[in-house]
């Protein structure tokens, strides 16, 4: 580790073009960037807040089972614990991990990582992590939730858990915007899409690096995998591969596909937040069957009744995952 390295945590939530940002971030000479591997702030950070020699042997030897059992990626026990030696600390231990399995110790300029679900924990991020930034990805909620509902194996109607989560998202995009106003940075799918160029430029100006021409090259992309970085197919990641119109036309899909009660909860919920972000409501009201729907869907489960609740009590979105 250097001191002069810049760590990174990108959030988002599902099917808003996480792989592709991380990949366009990873594929500049003098970023590592992985997506979903460590997962340091939800599984380990979140679960194991206390720490001392005990619980960080079971911490890594949980990681070594889940990155050996889904990215076929070994980590060395030894190493680590020699390394991390008796400072027990959770921010000098994500460094020590990230650039051993991300950064494979090559000490570039910036290292870090795409974690899902993790935003609420960005101001402990970069508040504790010495040289670090944030950002966030963020895609239209109807979007979104249509191409989660069709994507996901979350049991009956908890894929609306996307809604509050697009909400929880947005709230926190405000928030960092205004306390982080030169360690945040959001990316907007939307915009990722018309003019990829541009963004990538803008992300390269936020990291403090060079814009180089392979962040916009499909072949330099690359995901973590076996130890190494692999190439990166992206050819079914759609949740509609199998339609070649809906996979090649992802902006406002949602409009011939969402169903109208899941339409008028979506902007039920995060309509004012859409607001501040410019995009167009375009439900009008609703009928009494489609209200009395929507209540019924949204009290049909403890998941999404908890996070329902929630927002009519305080108007705050959720960040939680619907499954285990």
């Amino acid at each position: 580790m250097t001191n002069d390295q810049t760590y990174v945590l990108m959030s988002g939530w599902a099917r808003s073009g996480a792989n592709l940002t991380a990949s366009m971030i990873n594929a500049h000479s003098e970023v590592s960037f992985s997506v979903d591997i460590l997962k340091y702030l939800n599984f380990s950070y979140q679960k194991y807040p206390n720490l001392n020699q005990e619980v960080l042997i079971i911490m890594l030897k949980e990681m070594k089972l889940r990155l050996k059992a889904r990215f076929s990626i070994d980590i060395d026990l030894n190493y680590l614990l020699h390394t991390i030696g008796k400072n027990l600390t959770h921010p000098f231990i994500y460094k020590v991990l990230i650039n051993n399995i991300v950064d494979h110790n090559l000490g570039k300029r910036v290292i870090g990582e795409y974690e899902g679900v993790s935003w609420g924990k960005i101001p402990y991020f970069l508040e504790n992590i010495k040289n670090s930034k944030s950002m966030i990805i963020l895609r239209d909620p109807r979007d979104v939730l249509v191409s989660f509902k069709k994507n996901t194996i979350a049991p009956n109607n908890d894929y609306l858990i996307s809604v509050f989560n697009s909400l929880g998202l947005m709230e926190s995009w405000i928030k960092y915007e205004k306390q982080y106003p030169d360690r945040f940075f959001g990316v907007r799918f939307e915009e990722l899409k018309i003019d990829a160029e541009i963004v990538a430029q803008n992300i390269a100006n936020f990291l403090e690096v060079d814009f180089e021409p392979s962040m916009l090259d499909s072949s330099k992309w690359k995901k973590l995998r076996e130890n190494q970085w692999v190439d990166w197919e992206n050819q079914d990641s759609s949740s509609f591969s199998e339609n070649t119109i809906l996979k090649s036309n992802p902006l406002g899909r949602w409009r011939n596909l969402i169903d109208p009660v899941d339409h008028f909860i979506c902007e039920w919920i995060t309509g004012d937040a859409m607001k501040i972000f410019n995009m167009e409501l375009e439900f009008s009201s609703p009928t009494d069957e489609i209200l009395n729907s929507a209540i019924e869907k949204l009290m049909s489960s403890p998941l999404l009744r908890s996070s329902f609740l929630t927002y009519i009590y305080s108007k705050k979105g959720s960040e939680k995952y619907p499954l285990d």
